[in-house]
């Protein structure tokens, strides 16, 4: 797949255990993200390191897939914490 294809599959909100919630949006095929209310597409774009996994200041996230290599989880580290997160919607 494509970068374009990629970015796709990630877009969606992500639900944490405690709540908080990450949702990964695109604009002109590039990737932003909001957490926990917080947009942070002007400040902190998500860059790609490799397939499924993105960094940017605060953030680093690391897309899970399924059997079925959809992506159905992440795991997280916001500003010094981590966090396992559930798609729960996609876009």
């Amino acid at each position: 797949k494509n970068r374009d294809e990629l970015n796709k599959e990630y877009a969606g909100a992500y639900m944490t255990n405690e709540g908080k919630i990450l949702k990964i949006g695109l604009i002109d095929n590039k990737l932003y993200y909001e957490w926990n209310g917080v947009e942070k597409r002007n400040f902190f774009p998500l860059h790609a390191m490799t397939q499924d996994y993105f960094c940017s200041l605060p953030l680093n996230i690391l897309f899970v897939r399924n059997d079925m290599s959809e992506i159905n989880k992440a795991w997280l580290q916001v500003n010094g914490e981590s966090f396992w997160a559930n798609k729960v919607q996609s876009n």
